[in-house]
């Protein structure tokens, strides 16, 4: 999650040599890279919050009726209106739900880490450098930052653990809500 974010930031663009040649065409492209970026993991914590809460009903009462939760759900976090006249197991179409259960969350934890992790490399590596523009491109520094921090501790810590060992802090949506702010 951390490495994928690299290719929609015009940073990273520029430093692979993959941007435009032309400063206007690659400001557009880094606007729209950051743009789309932006979108995607605004709508999918969105969506996070629809499986969380889903599934927390499923296993709180299994008997109600799951397609009503799903779309109250679905109307409130993703502001998608229910189809006139529908009643299907609309929910039943999202395999998580059977292949892997109160798993998605994860995702949302992953992305919140990746956020946490990023902003740390700019804070330390590149000494309090903008996190928008640090694209990691030959600097052998951000390796060794996570061998050192996030991969040599393998399942010697636990989650959390692991966490404030790597970027100093717990858990938290503080990086992430940022990465909105100067994008």
């Amino acid at each position: 999650m951390l490495f994928g974010r690299l290719s929609k930031s015009g940073a990273w663009q520029e430093r692979m040599r993959v941007a435009p040649p032309q400063a206007a065409d690659r400001e557009k492209l880094a606007a729209a890279g950051a743009k789309v970026l932006r979108n995607q993991l605004l709508i999918f914590s969105r969506w996070c919050q629809v499986m969380l809460r889903f599934e927390k009903g499923l296993y709180e009462n299994p008997e109600q009726n799951l397609n009503q939760l799903w779309w109250d759900l679905v109307e409130k976090y993703q502001m998608v209106r229910r189809p006139d006249g529908r009643n299907a197991p609309d929910y039943a179409s999202k395999i998580h739900i059977v292949s892997a259960p109160v798993y998605y969350h994860n995702y949302m934890m992953g992305e919140l880490f990746a956020s946490q992790v990023h902003h740390t490399i700019a804070r330390e590596v590149y000494h309090g450098m903008d996190p928008g523009v640090v694209a990691y491109v030959g600097n052998r520094a951000v390796g060794e930052f996570m061998k050192r921090r996030v991969f040599a501790p393998g399942r010697t810590m636990s989650w959390n653990q692991l966490t404030k060992f790597a970027t100093g802090d717990e858990l938290n949506p503080k990086s992430f809500a940022a990465d909105f702010k100067t994008r």
